[in-house]
Order: structure tokens, then sequence, then C-alpha cells
């Protein structure tokens, strides 16, 4: 949805965050699998570089390629959407969102509003 705004850098960021986001609660969906190969294919990414962002790089240094904050809330919004898309919003899944958004220099109140924003476009999503 707002990915178009982010820079190849940015992109590639975000994925590996996604990546590491759907990796959270040690269970991949089925959803969270087509959308992950449908955003690598859309992007045409090769899947060696981002396998080296998402292992190589902590969630601190990724944050840290959002410069802007439009980017960041870009990159958040967009993570949290990728939470809801199995229809489940799991505490590991949860941590990782409030981990991002500390490294992003968001508190908690705002990220709150970001996933009362997501349960409403997607359904609100079974929180466990």
């Amino acid at each position: 949805m707002f990915l178009n705004i982010l820079e190849k850098k940015e992109k590639e960021a975000y994925f590996a965050l996604a990546k590491k986001l759907i990796h959270a609660d040690n269970e991949v969906a089925h959803q969270e699998s087509v959308l992950m190969k449908a955003m690598q294919q859309e992007m045409q990414w090769e899947s060696e570089n981002l396998s080296y962002l998402s292992e190589n790089l902590s969630i601190q240094e990724l944050c840290n390629i959002f410069v802007e904050k439009r980017t960041r809330v870009c990159a958040i919004m967009e993570l949290i959407g990728i939470a809801f898309v199995d229809g489940e919003f799991v505490t590991a899944e949860q941590d990782l969102i409030y981990e991002i958004g500390d490294c992003m220099k968001m508190d908690h109140e705002e990220i709150n509003m970001y996933i009362d924003w997501a349960k409403r476009v997607y359904g609100g999503g079974t929180e466990r």
C-alpha cells in the first residue's frame, strides 16, 4: 500500500524486517508465505541478498536505514499489516512490532494507533 514511497535500500530493509516478523512465531502461515513471495517477485529482488540482510543485520541496523519519519511510518504500518494477514496477531509478532517501533524512535502510543488502524482495515485479527 505504501511501499512505493520507499527507496531501494529501504525496501530491502523492509523486506528483511518482514521476513523476521513472519518468522517471529516460528510458524509461517500460507498467507504470509504467499505475500512475501509476491513482494519479492514484484520488486524483482534476489533472494540471496534479502536473506543476507535478514540474517546478518540486526533489527536496529535495518531500522537505521529508514531516515525520514514518513518512511518509518510507512514501514511500520506495512509490517503491522503483514502481522494481521493470517488473521492472528500473536504476542511474538506484537513484541517484534514494538521492538521495531522502539528502534524507529516511535512511542507505544503511536504504534498502538497504527495497530488499531490495522485492526479496522484487516478485520481485527485474533490476539493470542
